[in-house]
């Protein structure tokens, strides 16, 4: 059985004026809004830290690149690189793609957006 929340509001001691938890939320955020970084910023300096992972990891770097798409409500980053590279850039079972995007996620949810990696696409031909 869950708990009912409830809401006390109480009377400061100078005279009329009335505050409750939902008032004090409301400031609250308003100044994290206010310490956020704009996005387009932001997301810049998330696409040089991932350009910095990838050249570390990527063997073959020439042809490689992020670029930047924004959405209404969704930053993409898209990742270009060599087939050659793309082994690396995925890592056994997607697991370096993976940890990539959760840590790219991370970083842009604490920002107030989403995000979203993508990686390029090659038909094998057999």
């Amino acid at each position: 059985m869950s708990a009912i929340p409830v809401i006390r509001i109480v009377k400061k001691k100078d005279a009329s004026s009335w505050s409750s938890k939902e008032t004090q939320m409301e400031d609250f955020n308003e100044t994290a809004s206010t310490n956020r970084i704009c996005r387009t910023e932001y997301s810049k300096e998330v696409k040089t830290i991932l350009e910095d992972i990838l050249t570390r990891i990527l063997p073959d770097t020439s042809g490689f690149g992020v670029e930047i798409v924004h959405g209404e409500k969704t930053t993409i980053f898209k990742v270009n690189c060599s087939q050659k590279s793309l082994g690396h850039l995925l890592g056994k079972q997607g697991k370096m793609i993976e940890s990539l995007r959760k840590i790219v996620l991370s970083m842009t949810t604490k920002n107030g957006f989403r995000s979203i990696i993508e990686i390029p696409y090659y038909n094998v031909q057999k």
